[in-house]
């Protein structure tokens, strides 16, 4: 999570309030739902697995 705001700090020119802001509607928009990451279990960062796993069993199953 530091790494993200440390960045959204860097492209707002060391603006805390607006990094934090981006950082909120970065969790909460549907299209990014980055706070997953950060919830107890990882649930978003399995999903994505799943999904990659899936893909490359899909796209490439040997190398699967």
């Amino acid at each position: 999570m530091n790494f993200i705001v440390g960045f959204l700090l860097i492209i707002s020119g060391s603006k805390e309030e607006e990094a934090f802001w981006s950082f909120i509607f970065l969790g909460k928009n549907a299209h990014f739902l980055i706070l997953g990451f950060f919830e107890d279990g990882f649930p978003l960062a399995y999903f994505y697995i799943y999904i990659f796993y899936a893909i490359l069993e899909r796209e490439n199953k040997k190398l699967f």
